[in-house]
């Protein structure tokens, strides 16, 4: 955490400043999945501009790389499966989705991920009290190896055992559903016990092998309260969708402008809800972290005064 007064940087945990003895905690959170929404949505609005072009930037630098791969691919089908006739050539399924997939694959590994990681760790400084800086949207490419090295074994383990479930279920369809819904509790589990992994290898600085072994250790007793956040977002996501749903059912049904009106209404209120969610997920990290024992801390700062978010 790096002091405001003077700019020394400090251990995240550190309560003052090692150099000027500024106090540097802004907020001090008990880990609760209420005190995190609470926090998140008092963060949201007092940071919400600096958040809300971080993500737009993060949206607009995935979304131009990905339009990029659409384009060339499209091209390349065109010059190499387009008969003459105007007959889609049947090649092009063979040869177009696997390709197209593995390129997005590559991608996602070594660019979307270090954004997304970014974005994460700028709501998360939010989170805290920090000042949000746009440049830590790109800090994932400041710890690119280990931050790669986490996405290729999440890509392993996710979407490897995915795959295999999937080619399972085509052949044995009732044993590959049954494996299906093990496996997706067992993501669960496991997206709960890692949920602090960007946050470790942005904040703390860590490897990628130790910032999972921390994660999974820092979770422990919080894991239950990751999945209720996770499912109240999911929940609120459903309800603002149904909402949606039937006012644009409605009014869209008579008067067209409505229904365009509503579809406007409901991607604000997505979008906003996507930010109190990410600021949530910050505000229980940071709690958690205040009070973990990290094997590479500083020794404990001078008892002090800390502001306690209200």
């Amino acid at each position: 955490m790096k002091c405001r007064k003077c700019g020394q940087d400090n251990p995240p945990e550190a309560g003052f400043c090692s150099k000027c003895g500024t106090p540097l905690a802004a907020i001090s959170l008990e880990p609760g999945v209420g005190s995190a929404y609470s926090n998140g949505w008092q963060q949201l609005w007092k940071h919400f501009w600096e958040l809300l072009v971080s993500g737009i930037i993060a949206v607009v630098l995935t979304a131009i790389v990905g339009i990029i791969i659409s384009l060339i691919f499209f091209n390349y089908i065109q010059d190499e499966f387009f008969i003459p006739t105007g007959v889609w050539s049947f090649d092009y399924f063979e040869t177009f989705p696997w390709g197209f997939q593995a390129v997005n694959i590559v991608v996602q590994v070594f660019y979307y991920t270090p954004i997304a990681f970014g974005l994460a760790y700028v709501f998360m400084t939010a989170a805290r009290g920090d000042k949000v800086e746009l440049g830590n949207l790109f800090s994932g490419f400041r710890n690119y190896g280990n931050v790669i090295l986490v996405g290729i074994l999440y890509l392993i383990v996710f979407g490897g055992v995915s795959l295999l479930l999937a080619f399972l279920t085509v052949f044995s369809g009732i044993l590959g559903i049954f494996l299906n819904i093990i496996w997706l509790i067992i993501m669960i589990i496991l997206y709960c016990k890692l949920a602090f992994v960007p946050y470790l290898l942005l904040d703390r600085k860590m490897k990628a092998v130790e910032s999972i072994q921390t994660s999974w250790v820092m979770t422990r007793g919080h894991a239950g309260k990751i999945f209720l956040i996770g499912f109240l977002a999911f929940l609120m996501f459903l309800a603002l969708a149904i909402i949606s749903f039937i006012f644009s059912f409605l009014l869209g049904f008579f008067i067209g402008f409505f229904f365009i009106f509503i579809i406007i209404v409901f991607c604000i209120a997505a979008i906003i809800l996507a930010m109190w969610i990410s600021t949530a997920f910050g505000s229980l990290y940071h709690a958690v972290s205040t009070s973990y024992q990290f094997s590479q801390a500083q020794p404990p700062a001078p008892a002090g005064p800390v502001q306690t978010a209200t």
